[in-house]
């Protein structure tokens, strides 16, 4: 017994490590990739605590350290959600997926493919290459198209934005490493702001600052938006970012965007599958979402995201209102 308790005491170590790190986030890059994977390092420790459990002071500081790994995304699990669409509304399949660069030639199409599995109405491509996935897209199925130009850029890969629906204007924001693109789109008459982002992977702490200032950039052009046109936001794509990052909260405190209500799914790294991170994100501000399910992109190391969103009802909100005014 005393020979499992030392194995299990070092088999531990990366995990009472990632959730004393967890929250350091705000502060250093050690923090910010532990907080991530901090509810995963308190799972880990489960065996331990059972094993030190006649042992109050051990076990007592494992379970705290436990609490401080999972803190982030209990955080996040209270945070205001987006409502669900009303029975009557008319609902907008959405989707995004990282295509992944280093995709092969052979497996390319076949990603793309699976995008367009999902049916969807409007959706966001990251990591794809626009000399080859654009044309495996049908035209007469989706005739709107934004592909970030690829030249002048040190890396080949390429956000993109697809729409069913007429795009009336579009903004490509180059920032020098990651662009991302902005564009209001006229569904039914309805304008509706959609922005397609891949921010910057933050695997060292040049990119994880650089990141961050992206993601600040997002949120002032969101407010921007909407005190110009009022309409609501749909922020799609590969975020590089979990629920459990302080850049999380800075970025919904700043825009107001809310995500689904129901689960959202894992979608890094795909060999994980449901047990993995969820760095992309189907967010909005002004709309209610529907759930949200991912799915297989072969080649890449993330799983895609597909979901629905709609137009909040005037009456529906209007009810709703009342009701809580009564209550």
């Amino acid at each position: 017994m005393r020979l499992l308790r030392r194995a299990l005491l070092v088999a531990s170590a990366p995990a009472v490590i990632l959730c004393g790190l967890t929250p350091t986030a705000a502060w250093w890059f050690p923090g910010e990739l532990a907080c991530h994977w901090g509810m995963h390092a308190a799972f880990a420790l489960l065996p331990a605590v059972i094993v030190w459990r006649e042992r109050r002071l051990a076990s007592g500081m494992l379970i705290t350290l436990m609490t401080l790994g999972c803190w982030p995304l209990l955080l996040a699990a209270w945070e205001s959600r987006a409502p669900v669409p009303q029975p009557d509304a008319p609902v907008i399949r959405i989707a995004c997926a990282n295509l992944n660069v280093y995709n092969t030639k052979e497996q390319r199409a076949s990603s793309v493919q699976a995008v367009l599995a999902e049916q969807p109405d409007i959706f966001a491509l990251a990591e794809t290459i626009s000399s080859s996935d654009r044309f495996v897209i049908p035209l007469d199925a989706y005739p709107h198209q934004i592909w970030q130009p690829q030249l002048h850029r040190k890396w080949r890969d390429c956000v993109a934005l697809i729409s069913k629906y007429p795009i009336l204007r579009s903004v490509i924001h180059d920032l020098d490493s990651e662009p991302y693109i902005e564009a209001t789109i006229d569904v039914n008459g309805h304008h509706l702001h959609v922005i397609a982002v891949h921010t910057q992977s933050p695997w060292n702490p040049s990119n994880w600052r650089e990141r961050d200032l992206q993601l600040r950039d997002i949120g002032a052009l969101i407010v921007d938006l909407t005190q110009r046109d009022p309409a609501p936001v749909l922020l799609m794509g590969d975020w590089n970012l979990s629920v459990a990052s302080p850049a999380w909260r800075t970025l919904r405190a700043t825009a107001g965007l809310l995500r689904v209500s129901a689960h959202e799914p894992a979608t890094w790294r795909s060999e994980l599958g449901p047990f993995g991170i969820t760095i992309d994100h189907l967010m909005t501000r002004g709309l209610a979402l529907g759930p949200q399910r991912a799915f297989t992109i072969p080649g890449s190391d993330h799983r895609g995201l597909s979901g629905t969103c709609a137009f909040i009802l005037k009456d529906a909100a209007a009810t709703t209102s009342n009701e809580t005014l009564q209550k």
